[in-house]
């Protein structure tokens, strides 16, 4: 039965034999004997039991997928904090004064205040609306980085009416996404297309994936209003969530840049290892 698994020319092949729950994997090295002349007189066959070795291997994988997504879970709930906690309590300090004001008889500044509120609730909800599409669509170990992609952005175009191409390179595929990797360049991306709808006034968005050297790099392209890098940086970089990108790409041993300038869009561009790819200094 093993000579018959065995493939013609091959040193080393992996069978599994047995059945749920005691199934053993069994790993064939095999080698030709040879007489005094140097014919083939037969094939020695050695089986190796790696059941353990797989067994740990699989629980560490899982170990690591449990351990990336309490990570992007703490990740999340830092943005939130962030975004959606700092809008309720604007909105809290904006009805407060609105109240204060009608009862001073100041209607009209108290209409200001509540157009101000109505901007921001308004803006809040686009943002809930984000973070349930991203939670949604979130990537997993199980689920293809590709397919789960073009779902999101399905639903980014129903939300918000961009527009998001996707160009993937020949040596892209999903053997060169980690677990963690998924998540991390996902969140990246989302972040990127959350600052598109929200400062770039921009209706066409292209996404590209392309492999060089060992490292995938991404790149996300707007053609909206773009901004001045420098005026950015002196406002603080919390206003398009780069702080947040960064972490995400550093974590990755990867790193983050991102071009603009008025009236030339935004690219954003992220580099990191493949998957099995060690990085040297």
């Amino acid at each position: 039965m093993i000579e018959d698994l065995w493939t013609a020319g091959a040193s080393q092949r992996e069978i599994r034999l047995g059945t749920e729950p005691e199934i053993r994997y069994y790993q064939i090295e095999g080698s030709s004997l040879d007489n005094w002349r140097g014919t083939q007189i037969g094939r020695l066959l050695i089986l190796r039991d790696v059941t353990e070795i797989k067994r740990a291997g699989a629980q560490l994988l899982e170990q690591q997928r449990a351990l990336a997504m309490l990570q992007e879970r703490e990740q999340l709930a830092r943005e939130l904090h962030d975004s959606i906690g700092q809008v309720l309590g604007y909105a809290s300090l904006k009805m407060s004064a609105a109240r204060k004001l009608m009862e001073d008889g100041k209607l009209a500044k108290a209409d200001d205040q509540l157009a101000h509120l109505e901007s921001s609730l308004s803006e809040a909800h686009a943002d809930v609306r984000e973070y349930i599409l991203n939670l949604r669509t979130a990537p997993s170990g199980e689920k293809p980085f590709f397919s789960t992609l073009r779902n999101y952005l399905d639903g980014f175009h129903q939300n918000y009416g961009i527009h998001v191409d996707v160009s993937i390179g020949p040596d892209v595929n999903e053997d060169v996404f980690a677990v963690e990797m998924k998540i991390q360049l996902f969140r990246v991306l989302q972040e990127s297309l959350s600052n598109a709808r929200k400062y770039a006034a921009t209706n066409y968005v292209n996404v590209s994936f392309e492999m060089e050297e060992g490292r995938v790099r991404m790149r996300i392209r707007d053609n909206g209003k773009g901004f001045d890098p420098l005026q950015a940086a002196g406002a603080g970089s919390g206003h398009f969530g780069l702080s947040f990108m960064r972490e995400r790409a550093e974590s990755l041993g990867g790193n983050l840049k991102m071009q603009s300038a008025p009236g030339e869009g935004t690219c954003v561009e992220v580099e990191v290892p493949a998957k099995g790819k060690v990085e040297t200094k």
